[in-house]
């Protein structure tokens, strides 16, 4: 009876402690998320949160079990995963991210599965190894892709750019730079926003879809100055970007597997860097975010800067790509002096098992950007190029 009675004390000082170490968990998670700064913690929940929220329900079914358990196999297993938690939730705030850096050792576990999964097709025909650019389209060329849920056509045009609708006598020309966002991985070429926003609110401007998929904002930067390089100049330049372009710099490594060079700005100035001896991965830290977000509000401030040097306006569209854009990056970008368009709140949809906006948010996106200051910048300075003519 003795041993039956201490068993069963046991077993309850266990179920106590694993109630008290899943409300700890959760209570940190809530409490970190919102006083993030003051903590040393990362903003978005990671995977050392989400493994954190996994813990705190094998605690809680470790509660339920505790009692038809031995007392010795449930006080091991508590004992680990109060450990774990401990430490998911102690290693981030001495800047020690164990959980990241197994992410970024499995992010091409990752990319594998993901390409097996949900493509059957990866289209390669479009495209070409470059030495200034990493990569760059091929004019003249085809290609189409069978996803899971959408099968799309893609046709790159004479100047290297995907195809859009020319009007005979265009009032001005309008080049969207951007990755594959602005170039709509994923739909057909009459589908993406550019075009839309062509046919459907500005049929007497020829817009240009300068899109390429995995570029990030050097190699931007890179395209408006050769854009600048001679006349004729284009008459605005709008660049459309989401919070993973920030993350397409020299301080991570490339994604095009056998890109050799990439231009980056390094100490206030754009240096071609041979990307052969990069690292396969990165741990990503809250340092090195912040260090990206100043990078790209600096190289965004340097397209301005040469756009304005002849007499062309730049402005920027923020689009939603499941991330939010780090603060130090906006209020950089506020300080610039840019136009901005903020659509990360549209609530756009996507593709299936996908982030990329799909046909109808295509829409949604071309005529947010019709009815925005952006259109009225467009016009006004159609106007002007109209008298210069």
């Amino acid at each position: 009876m003795t041993s039956n009675s201490n068993t069963t004390r046991v077993s309850a000082v266990l179920g106590g402690a694993c109630d008290t170490a899943s409300v700890a968990a959760l209570a940190y998670l809530v409490i970190s998320r919102v006083f993030y700064d003051d903590l040393g913690v990362g903003q978005e929940f990671g995977a050392d949160r989400f493994a954190l929220l996994i813990i705190a329900a094998m605690l809680v079914v470790l509660r339920r079990l505790s009692a038809r358990m031995d007392p010795r196999l449930t006080l091991a297993s508590f004992a680990v995963l109060a450990a774990s938690a401990a430490g998911l939730a102690i290693l981030p705030a001495v800047n020690i991210q164990i959980a990241d850096r197994l992410r970024s050792a499995l992010v091409p576990v990752k990319s594998a599965l993901f390409d097996t999964i949900h493509q059957t097709y990866t289209p390669r025909a479009i495209h070409r190894l470059d030495d200034r650019y990493g990569y760059v389209q091929i004019p003249n060329s085809t290609d189409s892709e069978r996803g899971r849920g959408f099968t799309a056509s893609y046709t790159i045009d004479a100047d290297g750019y995907r195809t859009m609708p020319r009007p005979e006598r265009p009032r001005a020309t309008v080049v969207f730079l951007g990755d594959s966002f602005t170039y709509g991985w994923g739909v057909n070429d009459n589908q993406t926003f550019p075009y839309v926003l062509a046919t459907e609110h500005w049929s007497d401007i020829r817009v240009i879809n300068a899109g390429v998929e995995g570029w990030g904002l050097t190699q931007f930067y890179l395209a408006v100055t050769d854009m600048l390089a001679r006349p004729p100049f284009p008459t605005v330049v709008i660049v459309a970007i989401i919070e993973d372009d920030l993350r397409r710099s020299h301080l991570r490594p490339p994604l095009i597997a056998g890109q050799r060079r990439r231009l980056e700005w390094i100490d206030g100035t754009f240096v071609p860097r041979d990307l052969r001896s990069a690292p396969a991965s990165v741990a990503e830290t809250r340092g090195l975010v912040e260090q990206e977000a100043e990078l790209a509000a600096a190289t965004i401030t340097a397209m301005a800067v040469a756009a304005r040097a002849k007499g062309v306006p730049l402005a920027t569209v923020l689009l939603d790509g499941g991330k939010p854009f780090p603060p130090a990056f906006v209020y950089g970008l506020g300080r610039s002096g840019v136009p901005t368009l903020d659509l990360t709140n549209l609530g756009q949809t996507s593709l299936p098992y996908d982030v990329h906006p799909d046909a109808a948010a295509y829409r949604t996106i071309a005529a947010a950007i019709a009815a925005s200051h952006l259109a009225t910048m467009v016009y006004e300075h159609a106007s002007d190029h109209e008298g210069s003519r």
